[in-house]
């Protein structure tokens, strides 16, 4: 059985979005890229007490379900390598924006930054599309 050849992946040029505050203004940019568009933000994610799963994530004032089902290593993985001893981390996320469902935004993801982000308050989107 013959292996794949992997491929890099494919560098993306990012244009600058609004901030991550106020909620509405962010909501109506993010809804204003569709579901199609690639969006990267950084995004506080919130464990569980009993330190078993991800309570939620946060970009901003926003609360946010974050779909992992995309991923090849679960979003819980990537949390905890990055902060083993933490009740939060922040990561930059790149995914795809779903609309807000039940008062959560909801965002399928695509890609987990392992850097922890500091000091950077907007979104950005794909250039490409």
């Amino acid at each position: 059985m013959a292996g794949r050849m992997k491929t890099p992946y494919p560098e993306i040029v990012w244009t600058k979005g609004p901030s991550l505050v106020p909620k509405a203004a962010l909501v109506a940019w993010l809804d204003s890229q569709g579901p199609d568009r690639l969006v990267r933000m950084p995004v506080t994610i919130h464990f569980r007490p009993d330190g078993l799963g991800i309570d939620r994530g946060t970009v901003g004032e926003l609360d946010l379900r974050l779909d992992d089902t995309r991923l090849g290593v679960s979003l819980m993985d990537h949390a905890r390598q990055a902060s083993p001893e933490r009740s939060s981390v922040a990561l930059h996320l790149e995914g795809h924006w779903q609309g807000v469902k039940d008062g959560r935004g909801v965002l399928s993801l695509h890609r987990v930054h392992r850097q922890v982000v500091t000091g950077v308050d907007y979104a950005e989107a794909d250039s490409a599309r």
